[in-house]
């Protein structure tokens, strides 16, 4: 029987119907009636009647229920999930709702990770409602606001469609436009004929990503038939350098893969909004569905399909984990329990209103594993943010943006490893507003940058020490000639297709692109886009900071002569330069065991080092003046803020220079020494380099 009174558990308060068995035995017989458990058949006991739940109500799952979803449901409102709800293994069937809460250990289930939900079933979870909808909240910490399924207070989500093998792979071949197959470097048997896959962009133009229906599977999915013809070329570039700069003999290779992705994005478990594509097409209202897992609350999801969910300009991502906290172990509830096992697994978030993975949280919140899966499209926002520590973030493929925490609140270091990055537009790595930890990169690749590869500027106090280190990496120019013809005037197409206005190379001619920009400390930076740039000092420049970049590949940078173009209208590239934003202090370079390939450096042009003078507009006036100096010869030189090239870029084993040495910068003539401003030089220790517009200084040398 059942009860509509207050349930006041601790999970919330609600009114719900407490469901139970109960016999009632009538008269003053003595006959003896016998009561044997049996378990309940696989297909399910069933309720007795045929009565289902009309479109627009509410449904609870009580505590001690196992209900089979077997059947497409009419679109409820909301459904509350105490007891389990699962999909039957041989269906193909929607449940459709408003809002899903799933507590006080309720648990909504589709297979398991050892086991997962057959291909011959498809469970679709079709969430419904829009921005006018009531919000719902469990309390002052916990809004929910609609159109979502929630695990919180001791829920549990599982989830795991069945296992495709790899979620996502490169080609195997380049594939010019006009292709109707590709080529896979790893054979997928497991994408099958009707699936949807997409192959990303391989230049600027992010739009350039294609998706197609596979129509047939050759050579034991090593070659996919499409739908229709692809309309731009993907490439499958490798490229190796031999590594001058480690002890081995032979030399090992320095190796990067630019070859493009290919994903598979179909499941057999779907979470989705009810809108479908209609969500972010002309008029749509981009409030999708979400997905929400919060405190001692559990989400494992496999192989799953996430499609046009999160709520643009909500802060409400497709996928939040939020606080995670440990679970309890068993009965005895140990103190602290034991660590929460949520993961984001071998899954797909396509076409997100919001970010699309969000790891919500403190420092003692739990960690999550965040593995192999493909995430494709966030509107106006960071694609994955980061809160968190601890998770394990590995052989993601997100076309996007990730964005690590904010502000660290304790002391330590940052490392990126075995990460590569190409044709960037702006900046392959940058810690907007800066970071206060010091950097550690490893095995990090930047190759074909548009404006710059690497870029970073550490936030500290005026005195405090500061490191950042980069180890065994590559930094690669041009590394096709394709590359300059994909977008060598913003009118083509290979452009990218929604620049911030703070952007570079807005217009031609584009500014020389650079690998490596000389790190920045200072006690401030720029806020970034939209209203800031990205990398501007906004403080003094603090009086400690250092880079050190061991071991690191310097390849394809060909200075004037990388991209050269009709009428001036091609694009330098540079290895190396200093930063023109950070116009009143450089802090020291130092390179060791650097290797040196294919790039210019005759005695008349380089391809090493572009010097810039400072950007005038971030000059303090008030620091400057107007004052000038007449020379012994008559000429007029400037003073205060004329703008001495602020560089300071020590080889340590003549690795990268060939000599043993130190470039330091210099107006764009030879100064004439004593009275220019800038890095003392001595002549004779110091040469003037007329292809770098510096001064080569001998080790221990005044300079």
């Amino acid at each position: 029987m059942g009860s509509m009174r207050p349930n006041s558990w601790w999970w919330g308060n609600f009114t719900y119907n407490d469901t139970k068995f109960s016999v009632f035995v009538k008269g003053s017989s003595n006959a003896e009636l016998r009561l044997q458990a049996q378990a309940c058949p696989v297909g399910g006991c069933g309720l007795g009647f045929e009565n289902t739940t009309d479109a627009g109500e509410n449904v609870t799952v009580p505590f001690g229920w196992n209900l089979i979803v077997d059947e497409d449901t009419a679109p409820l409102a909301d459904l509350v999930v105490l007891g389990n709800i699962t999909f039957s293994p041989t269906g193909f069937n929607v449940l459709t709702a408003n809002n899903t809460f799933v507590a006080a250990g309720g648990r909504f289930y589709a297979g398991s990770r050892a086991a997962p939900f057959p291909a011959t079933g498809k469970a679709t979870i079709r969430l419904t409602g829009g921005r006018q909808d009531n919000s719902r909240a469990v309390d002052s910490s916990l809004v929910l606001g609609s159109k979502f399924i929630a695990a919180f207070r001791s829920g549990t989500l599982d989830l795991h469609g069945r296992s495709v093998g790899s979620r996502w792979t490169r080609l195997g071949a380049s594939a010019p436009a006009g292709s109707s197959a590709i080529a896979l470097a790893s054979p997928q048997p497991g994408w099958g004929v009707g699936s949807t896959i997409l192959i990303t962009s391989s230049d600027y133009n992010v739009w350039h990503a294609e998706e197609r229906t596979i129509v047939a599977v050759q050579n034991n999915g090593a070659t996919l038939l499409l739908d229709s013809p692809l309309s731009y070329p993907h490439y499958a570039w490798t490229k190796s350098y031999a590594n001058a700069s480690a002890a081995a003999s032979p030399p090992p290779l320095v190796s990067v893969d630019m070859r493009a992705e290919v994903a598979l994005l179909s499941s057999n478990i779907v979470i989705e909004a009810a809108e479908g594509p209609g969500m972010d097409a002309m008029g749509g209202d981009l409030y999708g569905c979400r997905v929400l897992v919060r405190g001692a609350s559990v989400a494992r999801l496999s192989n799953v399909a996430l499609r046009y969910c999160g709520q643009a300009g909500l802060g409400a991502p497709a996928v939040l984990f939020d606080r995670l906290a440990s679970v309890p172990s068993g009965p005895s509830y140990p103190p602290g329990g034991v660590p929460n096992p949520s993961f984001l697994v071998d899954s797909v978030i396509y076409r997100s209103m919001d970010a699309a993975l969000d790891l919500r949280g403190n420092a003692g919140s739990s960690p999550v594993n965040i593995t192999n899966n493909v995430i494709y499209f966030s509107r106006n926002m960071d694609t994955v943010i980061i809160n968190t520590r601890g998770n394990t973030m590995q052989n993601n493929l997100a076309l996007g943006t990730v964005k690590p925490s904010g502000a660290s609140s304790v002391d330590g270091c940052t490392a990126v490893r075995n990460f590569t990055s190409y044709m960037s537009w702006d900046f392959d790595i940058i810690p907007v507003r800066g970071i206060s930890t010091d950097v550690f990169l490893k095995n990090f690749n930047s190759l074909n940058p548009k404006h710059a590869g690497i870029l970073i500027l550490k936030v500290g106090g005026l005195t405090e020490d500061a490191l950042v280190t980069m180890v065994d990496g590559l930094v690669a120019g041009r590394t096709h000639p394709e590359v300059c013809g994909m977008c060598a005037r913003v009118s083509d197409r290979g452009r990218h297709p929604k620049l911030s206005v703070k952007s570079y190379n807005r217009q031609d001619p584009f500014t020389p692109a650079v690998g490596l920009l000389s790190s920045s400390f200072a006690m401030e930076f720029t806020k970034g886009p939209e209203m800031k740039p990205w990398d501007a000092a906004h403080g003094y420049a603090t009086i400690l900071g250092r880079m050190h970049v061991n071991g690191t590949t310097f390849a394809d940078w060909q200075g004037s002569f990388s991209c050269p173009g009709d009428q001036g209208w091609g694009q330098a590239a540079y290895a190396i330069s200093n930063h023109p934003k950070m116009p009143d202090a450089f802090h020291p370079h130092y390179f060791s065991r650097s290797n040196v390939i294919n790039v210019l450096n005759n005695g008349s042009s380089t391809g090493l080092f572009l010097l810039q003078g400072p950007d005038p507009m971030w000059r303090n006036e008030a620091d400057c003046g107007f004052q000038t100096f007449r020379q012994p010869d008559g000429s007029i030189l400037e003073l205060n803020c004329a703008g001495p090239k602020h560089v300071h870029f020590r080889d340590l084993d003549g690795t990268l220079t060939g000599t043993q040495n130190i470039i330091v910068g210099s107006y764009d003539t030879r100064r004439t020494f004593p009275y220019d401003q800038g890095t003392p030089t001595i002549p004779g220790p110091c040469t003037y380099s007329g292809d770098a517009l510096a001064y080569a200084c001998l080790p221990n040398s005044s300079a």
